[in-house]
């Protein structure tokens, strides 16, 4: 599918565009995923992630990961999002801000706990995060 941006269409043609769905892989802290939905717009090297899940079975209590994103991030992204979540527990506060992080040149999300008292951020673990289901949007840049 081609998108014209204005001017000279040649110059300014986007054809570079896709939508789908994308399968979010349990790599740290849980055992598996519940699927609802998982969908990504790629438009040229933006993509444009939504997800809702149902984290499941704990492995152990290691940092949380998920992997499966449909692109590998660029190689200069750094990427931070919030997460709508329904009651992660860290150390007694049972609703804390969540956020996701990609790091570059990967296609894994890591977990991390808002701390409000200056100390370093803070990963999620499977024990905090099983069985509760996160909702999140997300755009981030590829090298492709």
């Amino acid at each position: 599918m081609s998108i014209f941006l204005g001017g000279n269409a040649s110059a300014n043609e986007l054809n570079d565009y896709e939508e789908g769905s994308w399968t979010a892989t349990a790599t740290g802290g849980v055992d598996s995923i519940t699927y609802i939905t998982c969908r990504y717009t790629k438009i040229g090297r933006m993509i444009q992630l939504s997800s809702r899940f149902t984290l499941s079975g704990s492995s152990g209590g290691g940092a949380l990961s998920v992997s499966g994103l449909p692109f590998q991030s660029g190689a200069q992204n750094q990427n931070s999002f919030s997460i709508m979540h329904n009651g992660f527990d860290e150390g007694g506060s049972q609703e804390p801000e969540l956020h996701g992080h990609i790091g570059s040149s990967t296609t894994t999300v890591s977990f991390y706990y808002t701390r409000t008292n200056g100390a370093n951020w803070n990963q999620v673990t499977g024990t905090e995060a099983v069985s509760h289901e996160i909702i999140w949007a997300t755009t981030y840049y590829t090298d492709l």
